[in-house]
């Protein structure tokens, strides 16, 4: 299946420089940098209890608290979660989860800050890329897929091209195949 693989991929890469080589829009503002002040915000709303809504018990017994509105707007998948039958289930603020602390730490930094530290990246990046597809966060997923492509070897490869299949990335399958043909 890899011509397939190749005709998937030159039809993606097509639809990407399309949107390169377009014209900005002129409703659109221009990307400025987030002054200090704000993310420093933000910052000192990560991982706090004040105002909280939830807290994330994680399968080692940490917790780690978060607001339910920054969730939301960083996530569809928390999104549908708060609102409608689902939003009851967790009624009480807690979320168990079987996503270990380091995953979690990481997951909600980067709802909040738009950063993972480089080191819990590059402990568990088949784990976060999961929780990233499951959570819809596209950029962190990108950041999961390269992080999982660099740390590709003989013994890991077969799981990671089972990851990249079962999470649709063709990015990632394609890291793969170049690894098994060198």
């Amino acid at each position: 299946h890899y011509v397939g693989w190749e005709s998937i991929c030159g039809k993606e890469m097509d639809k990407v420089m399309k949107v390169l080589k377009a014209e900005p829009q002129k409703d659109t503002p221009a990307s400025v940098p987030v002054p200090k002040s704000v993310a420093n915000t933000w910052k000192t709303l990560l991982f706090s209890e004040k105002f909280s809504h939830l807290k994330f018990k994680c399968q080692d017994g940490t917790v780690f608290h978060a607001h339910k509105c920054v969730l939301a707007a960083a996530s569809p998948y928390f999104s549908a979660a708060f609102e409608g039958p689902w939003g009851e289930q967790h009624a009480d603020g807690l979320w168990e989860t079987s996503n270990s602390a380091g995953v979690m730490e990481a997951i909600l930094s980067f709802m909040y800050i738009g950063t993972v530290a480089p080191d819990l990246m590059e402990q568990q990046p088949v784990d976060m890329l999961a929780l990233a597809s499951e959570y819809s966060l596209p950029c962190l997923r990108e950041l999961c897929e390269a992080s999982c492509a660099r740390s590709l070897s003989v013994n890991n490869v077969k799981i990671v091209l089972q990851l990249a299949h079962l999470h649709s990335s063709l990015p990632l399958k394609r890291s793969c195949f170049d690894f098994v043909k060198k």
